[in-house]
Order: C-alpha cells, then sequence, then structure tokens
C-alpha cells in the first residue's frame, strides 16, 4: 500500500492511501500535560467540539467503560448539503501507552436519532490510536475510511483536506496550550 502525501508539516501530516483511505498523523507536546490523561472519549469528543462551527449537532454518548456512540450532522458548506455520520466506538487498550477508538458507521445508532430519510456522511469508519511516547508528547494517528461505493472525487478530496487540515491546527494548538 502506497502512501501519497497531500501535506507534511512538523506537527502534523495528511496522507491519501487511495480513494477510500486517508490517515492523519498528530504529534502533540505538552510539558504541563501527562497526555495519557487524555486517552477516553473526552478525547474524541474534544477533537469535534472544538471544530463546533463544522457541525450542526455533535451527541457523543459514552454506554460503558470501553463503548460509545456518536451522532453528528455536518453543516451545509462549500454548496454541498448537509451529512450526517453515526457511529459506535470501541474503546480497545493495547497498552497504558497505546489505545485505539474504532469508530464503525452504525445504522442502529442512526435509527435511534430518528433519522427516517439520512443524507449519510461518506465516512464509514474512523481508528483514532493514541500512542502516549513520552508523558508529555503523543501521537495520534486516524485512518479514515470511506464507504467502497462512494469514492472521493477530486473535488471533494479538496474540500475534505481544507477541512481536516483547519480542523486538525486547532486541535494541536488547543493540546498544546492546556
Amino acid at each position: 500500500m502506497t502512501e501519497t502525501a497531500l501535506i507534511k508539516r512538523d506537527k502534523y501530516c495528511i496522507y491519501k492511501i487511495n480513494s477510500y483511505h486517508y490517515k492523519i498523523i498528530l504529534n502533540i507536546h505538552n510539558k504541563k500535560y501527562f497526555m495519557n490523561k487524555l486517552c477516553n472519549f473526552n478525547l474524541l469528543e474534544l477533537m469535534y467540539k472544538l471544530n463546533a462551527d463544522n457541525y450542526e449537532q455533535i451527541q457523543l454518548t459514552q454506554t460503558s467503560n470501553n463503548e460509545a456512540e456518536l451522532f453528528l450532522i455536518l453543516k451545509s458548506m462549500f454548496g454541498l448539503d448537509k451529512k450526517q455520520g453515526a457511529y459506535h466506538i470501541q474503546r480497545i487498550e493495547h497498552s497504558d501507552n497505546h489505545i485505539l477508538f474504532q469508530s464503525k458507521h452504525s445504522d442502529d445508532v442512526l435509527k435511534r436519532n430518528f433519522l427516517k430519510k439520512p443524507n449519510l456522511s461518506p465516512v464509514y469508519q474512523v481508528d483514532t490510536e493514541c500512542f502516549v511516547n513520552e508523558p508529555h508528547t503523543m501521537t495520534i494517528v486516524q485512518n479514515i475510511y470511506f464507504f467502497k461505493d462512494t469514492p472521493i472525487l477530486p473535488m471533494l478530496e479538496t474540500i475534505f483536506i481544507k477541512i481536516v487540515k483547519t480542523s486538525t491546527k486547532k486541535f494541536i494548538a488547543f493540546l498544546e496550550a492546556m
């Protein structure tokens, strides 16, 4: 599998794996905060809430210590209709310093949010891995998978990358300033 670097910066990189799969790598350092305290569902909620200007609704509900549900309504932007996303999230602890949050599309979550005819987000799954390299340093790797029947066209890829770049910069700046 060949990765194509779309954006490479010191603190983050965005790669295209293929037309259904993108990878984002963030490097975060904060001398005042222990990064392992962030490896919970609050981190995911923070990712979305810091970028609330992109969403009409963000609802993350933790259903157990290792599971949660996420329902999102992405605002209409760049001439595109608003989209809904509904995900079941599983937290998998590989070690104290390596946590995986696997978010997969869920029809059940969608039904619980009473949408009769949703305009679904093309995102099928997001795997967010947190690696605490040192007490004050963390690497987050996000693999974003789109539904196979929804390849991302060049124009949509440009919009997607713009949103991801802006969101990533806000998220890193916030975590490093805490």
